[in-house]
């Protein structure tokens, strides 16, 4: 099923996705519904990623957070010329 929105862009916005249509030799309502697939993955991939990351956290899966400064201060000082 498709569904029809409107949007409001700003001038400059428009004239940038027609160029990029013009580009792609595509319309502008292809270039668009691509842009959003693209950001509906990339927001899928981060949710997944954090729901990850909250249950390794909820596991004891982490290093605390001062134990890496530490750590990273430590070899920058090893590294630093004498």
């Amino acid at each position: 099923m498709t569904v029809h929105v409107t949007l409001s862009l700003a001038e400059a916005q428009k004239a940038e996705l027609e160029r990029l249509a013009s580009r792609e030799n595509i319309s502008i309502e292809v270039l668009l519904a691509r842009l959003v697939e693209q950001q509906l993955e990339e927001w899928r991939q981060v949710d997944e990623e954090l729901a990850e990351a909250q249950a390794d956290f909820a596991a004891g899966r982490f290093v605390d957070h001062a134990v890496v400064v530490a750590e990273s201060e430590a070899r920058y000082r090893a590294a630093e010329p004498e």
